[in-house]
């Protein structure tokens, strides 16, 4: 979605980038909704390799789409080619975007969130579910599809609010630090309430992730429009590393565990969970430490 999120960037008035953002990884989501219980009922009527062929035709029909219906922006495209490449000015710009306060003081937030739930919605939450509350492939990947769900309604409802609080001169920084808060609560009630409750609650987790796609817009806000399509891909890429990171983490802990017929004890799990939050706890904090430094860059972003 990078690609998606600058062309936000070009097309949004800034105040409306939550909202288009929120927008764009809601139905992204959809993607994320096919790969659960319509999987599995395919799987039933074809083979593994039919399903990728099909699914590569898809994309390749929507990239015809895409690149025959959706408008250029000639201004924007016009002043990107008069610049010449340059490597080296290319990456001075990577520089001065890790530089910026704003992106030092939430990045590693963003960057942690994403890499949770990338980690949890890619794998460990049908196994958790499998685990813990003992539920069969059917009711894991029916769960799994309320989860995925429940992203495509988040990313709007959040977006939503975030471009409402924005009129109401309510911060993007606030609308987002609260997302986070939540999205945290939601992990801790899944460790604390009874296993009977884990469907509802991974739903709920699925719900407010989208506090850090709130960073992309802030991101667009904090650079240069040259730069806002580096400082998003930065910002992914980190992203995706952390949930690859991540999901390998959570793995080295629940192995710690010996599993009794390809079953974990919930104990594994839940350890591995709470190592999840306090990383992201920890990046929270470090939010908070900057606070002087990413006021300031606020209101130079606000006079500019």
């Amino acid at each position: 979605w990078t690609a998606a999120f600058k062309v936000n960037a070009d097309w949004w008035p800034k105040d409306r980038l939550a909202l288009a953002n929120g927008a764009i990884i809601g139905l992204a989501g959809l993607g994320s909704l096919a790969a659960t219980l319509p999987t599995r009922l395919l799987l039933d009527i074809m083979p593994w390799n039919d399903l990728f062929v099909w699914l590569a035709a898809l994309t390749v029909g929507m990239a015809v789409i895409l690149f025959t219906l959706v408008p250029e922006n000639r201004e924007k495209t016009n002043t990107a080619s008069a610049d010449r490449f340059n490597l080296l000015t290319e990456l001075q710009g990577f520089g001065l975007i890790m530089k910026n306060p704003v992106i030092i003081a939430f990045a590693p937030v963003s960057i942690i969130r994403q890499g949770a739930w990338l980690s949890y919605q890619g794998l460990w939450t049908g196994i958790w579910l499998r685990d813990v509350t003992g539920l069969a492939p059917t009711p894991v990947a029916t769960s799994l599809l309320f989860l995925a769900i429940c992203i495509v309604i988040g990313n709007l409802c959040l977006g939503l609010v975030a471009d409402i609080l924005i009129r109401l001169r309510v911060s993007l920084f606030r609308s987002m630090f609260l997302a986070c808060c939540l999205y945290i609560l939601a992990q801790i009630l899944i460790i604390f309430l009874p296993a009977s409750a884990a469907t509802g609650l991974w739903m709920l987790f699925g719900f407010f992730l989208a506090g850090p796609i709130f960073a992309y817009a802030l991101i667009s806000q904090a650079v240069p429009a040259t730069h806002s399509g580096r400082a998003v891909s930065l910002l992914n890429l980190f992203a995706t590393l952390a949930g690859f990171l991540m999901q390998y983490g959570i793995g080295a802990v629940v192995n710690q565990w010996v599993a009794i017929d390809g079953i974990y004890p919930a104990a594994a799990h839940i350890t591995a969970l709470v190592a999840v939050i306090c990383v992201q706890l920890a990046a929270l904090v470090w939010w908070l430490l900057r606070r002087g430094p990413l006021n300031q860059a606020v209101r130079d972003m606000g006079s500019a």
